[in-house]
């Protein structure tokens, strides 16, 4: 064959490419056949994006996640048509490089005919609103509804520990609840879910034995279908797991806030019961069993500030210790559910360098088979993390600096302390610990009580103690090895004095949520500017929340500011 015969017959196969990779079935086709963002082509994105075409409009529309960097991305695109322009520029899929900050760009599709179609492209970013406004269908002056949150799946629970109705019954009626105030401070349980675009009040959950003063609701947690609602106040002496559904719990009240635990679970309709009702088996008067909470599959958490042994972690079923020789040390339970639906005691678990008003399970939080603990009682002075097993600094040179403990199960599946985690600039008082979550590899600690003056990310202004109770949180990741590391150190764009700043927090992923509920802001509204708050202080401790968010490369950013 002739080399010009050769040289026809390849430009007869060769597709119309024109820069995007595309083919073209006559001289005046001239269409964008896709559009997205890759994540070869832009490493700094987390996942790809792809966009919406509107042929019959000549639109093509793309949403980032929220914080993405839009001035420097490159579109992997393919069309039908001989190439494409932007501003003249002739595009390369994959390849050529544009910013999208400015809203919109026109990507010019020209034929081999020399005809052309013009696509404007539009470029949005995820930002934050206000989807619902929650309120109990009893609100009553005093109930604090709200003082605990949980979400799972469509389902949000709320905690009123405050609530005054001294029914027993759940009401598994929409928006319905009990309206006497014969009790005092008895507590209740809200369950929320989602209809279409809507949030409805699905269930009032009330224990089986409600009391005054039993706190029902001072902190609670869902996973799957089970919800886990805390009474550190209960005061029945009681020291069994009763596993009768909606049966009568303890009506003792000998044992003075001792404190107990209820499981909820639905039944087949859709409604709410009372599925177990948990004591510690070494149950005793001001304990505080249930003042925190953590479910995760089969197995729940559950933290007892004022439990006094001073007993090492135990792994017998059942079992924990009876001394009362460590005032408030500390323990937390862990409770397993078996194929048949029993609940029992797995395992009872202690800090190693357990110390008197450690306040160890102050609060738990778990993720698969590991269990992060808060001791914001705990003293050292010690900096850093330890990630030798079942080791921790003894010494008692910063009162209160707090701690966290990482417990991981092993093969056989005991229970042990894998890290003992600390701020790198611990100092009495901060706190650390008071509140923690975990996700995977990712830890996030509050510390409410640190009083440095720094803003932002990592700041270096970490040791000046000139803000009381300014608040900071940490953020530790497990690295290749199993060790711990501290990844970041998290201030507020607006650090103030009594902001409180790390009293809760959550995480998802790598999106880290931190509440303030002394920031004074009289702002409201949501700012998703990357890094920006209001600064005035015209709204005593009206509260704001922080959203960081951790991009590709690995930094952290204050991603929105929320007030009411």
């Amino acid at each position: 064959m002739s080399g010009k015969w050769i040289l026809l017959l390849a430009l007869l196969l060769l597709p119309a490419c024109g820069g995007g990779g595309g083919s073209s079935s006559t001289p005046s086709s001239k269409a964008i056949i896709s559009f997205s963002f890759t994540t070869s082509s832009n490493p700094a994105l987390l996942s790809d994006v792809v966009a919406t075409i509107d042929s019959i409009n000549n639109t093509i529309s793309v949403t980032f996640p929220s914080g993405t960097d839009l001035t420097d991305l490159v579109a992997d695109f393919s069309i039908t048509g001989d190439y494409v322009n932007v501003g003249g520029l002739v595009q390369d899929s994959g390849m050529t490089v544009n910013d999208f900050s400015t809203g919109t760009l026109t990507y010019v599709v020209v034929a081999q005919d020399g005809s052309s179609r013009d696509y404007t492209v539009t470029a949005n970013m995820l930002a934050w609103y206000q989807d619902a406004y929650l309120k109990a269908s009893n609100s009553a002056a005093g109930d604090q509804f709200g003082n605990s949150v949980a979400s799972a799946s469509g389902t949000i629970v709320t905690g009123a520990m405050f609530e005054g109705s001294s029914s027993t019954t759940i009401v598994n009626s929409d928006n319905s609840a009990a309206l006497d105030s014969l009790g005092a401070e008895n507590g209740a349980a809200y369950v929320f879910k989602q209809d279409g675009n809507d949030w409805v009040q699905d269930a009032y959950l009330k224990p089986s034995n409600s009391n005054a003063g039993d706190w029902f609701g001072v902190d609670v947690d869902v996973s799957g279908d089970l919800i886990a609602v805390g009474a550190d106040g209960e005061d029945s002496s009681s020291k069994l797991v009763d596993n009768t559904n909606g049966s009568p719990s303890s009506v003792n009240n000998s044992l003075s806030n001792s404190g107990a635990v209820y499981l909820f679970r639905q039944n087949g309709i859709g409604d709410w019961f009372q599925d177990a009702y948990l004591k510690a088996p070494n149950s005793d008067v001001d304990d505080w069993f249930g003042v925190s909470v953590a479910a995760s599959g089969g197995l729940l958490a559950v933290g007892a500030t004022g439990e006094d042994s001073d007993s090492g972690t135990v792994n017998t079923d059942g079992l924990a210790p009876i001394d009362n020789s460590l005032t408030e040390s500390g323990a937390v339970y862990l409770f397993k559910q078996d194929d048949t639906g029993t609940w029992s005691l797995d395992a009872f678990l202690k800090a190693s360098n357990r110390s008197s008003s450690q306040n160890f399970g102050h609060d738990v939080a778990m993720s698969s088979d590991r269990i992060l603990i808060g001791a914001p009682g705990d003293n050292s002075g010690t900096t850093g993390v330890v990630n030798t097993n079942n080791s921790a600094a003894g010494d008692s040179t910063a009162s209160s600096s707090g701690a966290a403990y990482v417990f991981l199960r092993d093969g056989s599946g005991n229970w042990f302390q894998d890290a003992y985690v600390k701020a790198f600039n611990t100092d009495s008082g901060d706190g650390f610990g008071f509140a923690v979550a975990i996700s995977d590899d990712l830890i996030v600690v509050g510390a409410p009580h640190e009083r440095s003056s720094g803003t932002g990310i990592d700041s270096p202004d970490s040791d000046d103690n000139s803000l009381v109770d300014a608040g900071a949180a940490y953020v530790f990741e497990r690295d290749g090895s199993g060790n711990w590391v501290q990844d970041a150190y998290l201030k507020p764009s607006n650090t103030a004095a009594n902001s409180l700043f790390g009293s809760a927090v959550a995480i998802s992923g790598n999106t880290v949520l931190v509440g303030a509920p002394g920031e004074s802001s009289g702002t409201t509204g949501i700012d998703n500017v990357d890094g920006s708050a209001a600064s005035d202080l015209s709204a005593g401790s009206s509260g704001a929340v922080y959203v960081f968010k951790r991009d590709a490369t690995g930094f952290w950013v204050q991603d929105a500011y929320f007030k009411s």
